[in-house]
Order: structure tokens, then C-alpha cells, then sequence
């Protein structure tokens, strides 16, 4: 996976907590590798990172499968915003 949209969107058909938990040490890694290609090398703030909608993502994922269910108007906005920005296209059951 190239990007943080698109393994995000990926991880959203995933099954295995433990799996989607070790994974998310590499998107946040990601999001930081994002934001400093884009900003001549700048660390992203705290904020962005806990703000960017594929951690959100992540995050929703790892709620859901503990069985704590998150906002579905953010989680739509996010999901919305990982689709478009995606490089790799996947189907997310909903």
C-alpha cells in the first residue's frame, strides 16, 4: 500500500483486531511521511496526525470491533475524504 487514504480504506473490511492494531504504527508513519513530502520536510503537528481522516479511519475500525461505534456523520466525512484521496481503490462494505 502507497498511501495512508488507501490503507485505510483497506483496513475497513479487516477482521483481526490484533492485525489492524499492529498496522496502525505504519499509517501513522505514513501520515508523517504525507505531510513532510508535502511541506519541505516539516514534522506534522500532533493535531493533524489525530485530525487526518485515515487515522480517524483506523481509529473507527479499532472501536468497532471492541464494540464502540463512533459518530457516523464523521465517519462518513472521513471515509469520504480517504475515497477521494485514495491512489488504490477499494469497496468498503458499509
Amino acid at each position: 500500500m502507497d498511501d495512508s487514504y488507501s490503507l485505510a480504506l483497506m483496513v475497513q473490511n479487516a477482521s483481526n483486531l490484533s492485525g489492524v492494531g499492529h498496522d496502525f504504527g505504519k499509517l501513522c508513519t505514513m501520515v508523517r511521511e504525507e505531510y513532510a513530502a508535502a511541506n519541505d520536510g516539516d514534522s506534522p503537528p500532533t493535531s493533524y496526525i489525530a485530525q487526518h481522516p485515515a487515522v480517524y479511519l483506523y481509529v473507527a475500525k479499532m472501536a468497532e470491533m471492541v464494540g464502540i461505534f463512533c459518530d457516523t456523520e464523521e465517519y462518513g466525512k472521513a471515509l469520504r475524504l480517504c475515497e477521494g484521496n485514495a491512489r488504490t481503490k477499494w469497496h468498503v462494505r458499509r
